[in-house]
């Protein structure tokens, strides 16, 4: 979740699941509300999520977006992931997670279009595992 603290309340979150591939971390979800929205947030989330599960030391980072979901699809094809099949009314994309830390420079800081986010904003995100 991020928080602008500006006027309070959840500006964007995502969750990412470990499923039964215990090298794949997959996004189950990315939100950003409607007055965040063309500010970066929500691709700075996606890669926030990257990041994370490279430090967690997955090998490959995956989604499944909805066929119809024109500026989502943009996102993560911008973003590097490739087209990896399908699924009913889903596409499913992936691509290799980032190194993990000792082996790159620390993560970037989150911003939106207008400031970066202070110490006061929060990003939470949610990590299930299924087994």
């Amino acid at each position: 979740m991020a928080d602008n603290g500006e006027r309070g309340g959840l500006i964007g979150f995502y969750s990412m699941t470990v499923n039964r591939r215990p090298t794949e971390a997959w996004l189950d979800y990315v939100g950003v509300t409607e007055r965040a929205r063309g500010t970066g947030l929500g691709r700075q989330l996606v890669a926030h999520f990257e990041l994370e599960a490279g430090r967690r030391r997955f090998d490959t980072v995956a989604l499944a977006v909805r066929k119809t979901n024109a500026p989502a699809i943009s996102l993560y094809e911008t973003a590097g992931y490739r087209l990896d099949g399908s699924h009913g009314r889903s596409l499913i994309y992936a691509k290799d997670a980032p190194a993990p830390p000792s082996q790159r420079k620390g993560p970037g800081r989150l911003t939106t279009a207008s400031r970066p986010l202070r110490a006061m904003d929060r990003l939470l995100y949610h990590l299930f595992v299924q087994r």
